[in-house]
């Protein structure tokens, strides 16, 4: 079965792997996903490196109103998420291996 993860729950794990004050953890989490948003509603993209990019693009509605006439909706931002090759890996278990004599030298 599935689970959600949410915010309290990656804080949390932060919190026991780093020590960190919870509340700093959930400040700089929550201020990171506002950072985030005010760029793609701005149309920027965000690249976020060996993760992924969001890209935010203006996209032209058309639709016909109830009398026929044709109308145009510039109010629409489409959000695309496109993962990085190295989180695709990942999440497949397909990420590189050391090799035996890189591990050797360590």
């Amino acid at each position: 079965m599935k689970q959600e993860l949410e915010i309290q729950d990656i804080v949390l794990k932060i919190n026991k792997e780093s020590g960190l004050p919870i509340k700093d953890i959930d400040y700089v989490i929550r201020r990171t996903l506002d950072i985030i948003a005010d760029e793609l509603k701005k149309e920027n993209n965000i690249n976020l490196q060996k993760f992924g990019k969001f890209e935010s693009k203006r996209v032209i509605r058309k639709g016909v109103k109830v009398l026929g006439k044709m109308v145009t909706d510039l109010d629409y931002i489409e959000i695309i998420f496109r993962p990085h090759q190295t989180l695709k890996a990942y999440i497949n278990n397909k990420e590189k291996k050391k090799s035996k004599k890189t591990d050797d030298r360590e």
